[in-house]
C-alpha cells in the first residue's frame, strides 16, 4: 500500500477520486494507494518532498536481501512522534534517559569490538523539538544564512545612511522654503512631519520594492542551492510574518535614519536663509557635521564588507585549487543500478562486465574503471580494522574508510600509486584478499614503515568469518567525503572480492573529448547489454562542485550585495553637491575621468586652489570647479575630498 502526495494526485491522476484503489507500480511492484496526503504537506524533512509514501516494512521490496532493517550499523531512520500533552521537554528528556540502557543494550551492532559494544549500551537518546520538521538543510545551511542576514543589515545601514546624507543635502537646497513656511506661520513641528512623511514614503516604497524582488530572489536561491544530484525544494508561499517583518523594518528606518535630517532642516535662521548667498560659512560647517559622520559610518562599513567579501572569495578560491588528491577533469560518471533492474545477483559480475568492456571500447575514452563510490559523495563505507602490528590504533582511532574498485581505477583518476602494484584481473574472490591503501594509514597503523606484505583484518560479525587482507599497494591521499576534511584513513579492496553482493556500480571515463559529449553514446552501449537498467550520468568535476554549494553561496552573495554598498559610498559625494548647489554649479572633467567618485579632487572658485579650474595637476586628477550659494561651498568643504 502507498499514499501519495497531492502535487503526485494532481499530476498523474488530474484530481481524480478514482485515484485512492488504484495500483501503482515500484520497481516493478504493485502498490495499492490508499490516500492522498493533504494539500501543502511535502514531507518532514524540509528542503525535500515526497510523491509516494510506503510503509517501513516495504525497505525489503526495493533492498532485496540485504534489508537495511537486518543491519544495526547502518544510520539512515529518523524517528518523530508527537508528545502527550502536560509533559515538559526536561520531563520527557528524563523519560528517554531511563529507557536509552535497554534499546540500545538490544540493539548492539553484533560485528563491533567489545570495547565498542561498551560505549554503544552507554550512548543516550536525545528529543529535539521539531515542530516545522527536520532538515539536514537547515542544519547545513544555517550558520551561512545567519551570515548572510548580518551582511543585509550592514548594508541596510549603508543605504539608510546613504539616503539620510542625501536628505541633509537636499534640505541646504531647501532652507529658503522652510524659512518661508516657518515665516508664513507653520510650527517646526509640522514641518518635521511632512520630512518624515517624505522619509517614510520612500521607506515604504523601498519596502515594496524589495517585497516584489525577493519573490525573484527566493526562488533563485532555492535553485542556486540545488544541485543535478540533489534538488531543493522549499515552499516559498507569502508568509504573514515575513511582511509584518518587511512592514515593521520599513517603519522604523524611516523613522530612525529621516528624524535627524527632518529636525537639522527645521532648525534655519530666518535672517540668515532669507539673505540667501550672504550666508556666513561658520553655520555651515556645523550644519554639515552630521554628513561627515555618516559618511565615516558608511566607508567603515564598506570595508567591513569588503574585508568580508574578500574572506569568502580567497576561501573558495582554496578550495577549488586545492590539491585533492586526484585529478577531476574530463571524467563522466556512469552509475548503473542492477538491483532495481531486478537482474539477478548471480548474475551481477558478468554483466558489470560486459558493460565496463563496451564503455571502455567507446571513441574518445583514454581509460575506464568502475568502483562501488565516487570521491566527494554522499556515500561511505567505513570499518574498525585491526592491524597486526605493536600498538595499533583500536576503538574509534581504528575507523579505516573502505572502495571497493576495478582495475586502472588510480589510472583513471590519475592518482599516483606510490608503492606496490595496482589491481589486476586475477584479484578474485578465489584469490588472496588484498588492499592499497593511503598514506594516512601508513602514518596512523604502521607509523610509517613500509606497510608493502603486511596484513590488517576486518571483523564482518559473528555469522562471518575474521577477513585477513594483505597490503599490496601505497597511493597519494586523496579526498573521501568532503574538501574541507583532512585525508581519512581509506583501503581500497577488489570489487570482485566485495564481501556482499552488490547491485550499483559507478563506471568512471577518462575522456579526450567534453565527457557530457560521450553521455549517448554511454547510454547505448549499456542498452546493449540490459535495456531495463537504470543510468544516472554527471561528470567528476560536477560532483566536486556540487559540494562548494555553500562556499559558493557565501561567495557569491557576499561579493552581490558588498557592490552596492560601496558603490552608494562613492557616489554620494558628487550627488551631495548636486543636490547643493544651483543651476551655476557646473563641472569639468576629462571623458575618460568617470572611474569613480574619490579619483576627483574639487575646487571650490573663491575657497581656494592653486590650479585653475577644469585643469589636470601633476598627479593626473581633475579638478571641480563650482559656484554657487554658500550652502553649496558648505558642502563642498565638507566632502572627504
Amino acid at each position: 500500500m502507498a499514499i501519495v502526495s497531492y502535487g503526485f494526485w494532481q499530476e498523474h491522476f488530474g484530481g481524480a477520486a478514482s485515484a485512492v484503489g488504484s495500483t501503482l507500480s515500484l520497481d516493478k511492484q504493485p502498490f495499492q494507494i490508499i490516500g492522498v496526503a493533504p494539500r501543502g504537506f511535502y514531507g518532514l524533512d524540509v528542503g525535500t518532498k515526497f510523491e509516494v509514501a510506503v510503509p517501513l516494512c516495504a525497505t525489503e521490496v526495493f533492498d532485496g536481501k540485504e534489508s537495511r532493517l537486518d543491519h544495526r550499523a547502518w544510520w539512515w531512520l529518523d524517528i518523530i512522534g508527537r508528545t502527550k500533552g502536560g509533559l515538559s521537554a526536561e520531563q520527557q528528556q528524563a523519560r528517554w534517559q531511563v529507557l536509552s540502557p535497554s534499546i540500545f543494550a538490544a540493539s548492539i551492532p553484533p560485528d563491533w569490538e567489545e570495547k565498542l559494544k561498551e560505549g554503544f549500551v552507554k550512548w543516550k537518546l536525545e528529543t529535539n523539538a521539531a515542530p516545522t520538521g527536520v532538515s539536514s538543510l537547515r542544519r547545513q545551511f544555517s550558520k551561512p544564512l545567519l551570515i548572510l542576514m548580518t551582511i543585509v543589515g550592514l548594508v541596510l545601514l549603508i543605504a539608510c545612511a546613504n539616503i539620510a546624507s542625501l536628505m541633509l543635502a537636499r534640505a541646504a537646497a531647501r532652507q529658503r522654503e522652510i524659512a518661508m513656511r516657518r515665516a508664513l506661520g507653520a510650527s517646526r513641528i509640522r514641518l518635521v512631519r511632512q520630512l518624515l512623511t517624505e522619509c517614510m514614503l520612500l521607506s515604504c516604497a523601498g519596502a515594496l520594492l524589495g517585497l516584489f524582488f525577493a519573490r525573484w530572489g527566493n526562488a533563485l536561491l532555492v535553485r542556486y542551492l540545488s544541485t543535478a544530484r540533489n534538488l531543493v525544494f522549499v515552499d516559498l508561499s507569502p508568509d504573514w510574518r515575513i511582511l509584518g517583518f518587511t512592514a515593521t523594518i520599513a517603519i522604523l528606518t524611516g523613522i530612525f535614519f529621516g528624524v535627524l535630517p527632518a529636525f537639522r532642516s527645521t532648525r534655519v535662521s530666518l535672517s540668515l536663509a532669507m539673505k540667501g548667498a550672504q550666508a556666513g560659512d561658520s553655520e555651515g560647517r556645523v550644519r554639515f557635521r552630521p554628513g561627515k559622520w555618516i559618511v565615516a559610518a558608511q566607508v567603515a562599513l564598506s570595508l567591513v564588507l569588503m574585508v568580508g567579501a574578500g574572506l569568502f572569495l580567497r576561501s573558495l578560491a582554496k578550495l577549488v585549487s586545492m590539491d585533492i588528491g586526484f585529478d577531476r577533469s574530463n571524467v563522466l560518471v556512469v552509475n548503473a543500478d542492477l538491483q532495481t533492474a531486478k537482474v539477478p545477483s548471480e548474475r551481477f559480475p558478468s554483466t558489470l562486465e560486459e558493460m565496463a568492456r563496451r564503455l571502455g571500447a567507446l571513441p574518445g575514452v583514454i581509460s575506464s574503471s568502475r568502483s562501488i563510490r565516487t570521491p566527494i559523495s554522499n556515500f561511505e563505507w567505513n570499518q574498525y580494522v585491526q592491524a597486526d602490528v605493536p600498538n595499533a590504533p583500536t576503538g574509534e582511532d581504528s575507523l579505516v574508510y573502505f572502495n571497493f574498485i576495478a582495475p586502472h581505477y588510480f589510472e583513471t583518476l590519475r592518482t599516483p600509486l606510490l608503492a606496490g602494484r595496482d589491481f589486476t584481473e586475477q584479484d578474485t574472490k578465489t584469490s588472496a584478499l588484498v588492499a592499497i591503501v593511503n598514506e594516512k594509514i601508513v602514518q596512523k597503523f604502521f607509523h610509517g614503515a613500509d606497510p608493502i606484505g603486511r596484513t590488517f583484518r576486518i571483523d564482518d560479525g559473528p555469522k562471518r568469518s575474521v577477513r585477513v587482507i594483505q597490503i599490496v599497494g601505497v597511493v597519494k591521499n586523496s579526498m573521501y567525503e568532503s574538501l574541507r576534511e583532512d585525508p581519512y584513513p581509506q583501503a581500497f579492496f577488489p570489487d570482485k572480492q566485495i564481501p556482499e553482493e552488490f547491485g550499483m556500480e559507478n563506471f568512471l571515463l577518462r575522456t579526450a573529448m567534453p565527457p557530457s559529449e560521450l553521455a549517448g553514446a554511454a547510454q547505448e552501449a549499456i542498452a546493449g547489454v540490459n535495456k531495463e537498467v537504470p543510468l544516472q550520468f554527471f561528470t567528476l568535476s560536477e560532483q566536486i562542485t556540487d559540494s562548494l554549494v555553500q562556499e559558493r553561496l557565501l561567495a557569491t552573495l557576499s561579493g552581490f550585495f558588498w557592490r552596492p554598498g560601496f558603490a552608494s559610498r562613492n557616489h554620494w559625494t558628487l550627488r551631495r553637491a548636486e543636490l547643493s548647489g544651483d543651476a551655476a554649479t557646473r563641472r569639468v572633467w576629462n571623458t575618460q575621468s568617470s572611474r569613480c567618485a574619490p579619483c576627483f579632487d574639487f575646487a571650490v572658485g573663491d575657497a581656494g586652489c592653486r590650479n585653475s579650474p577644469g585643469r589636470r595637476n601633476r598627479c593626473g586628477r581633475w579638478h571641480l570647479a563650482a559656484r554657487g550659494t554658500p550652502a553649496a561651498r558648505d558642502a563642498f568643504r565638507a566632502s572627504p575630498a
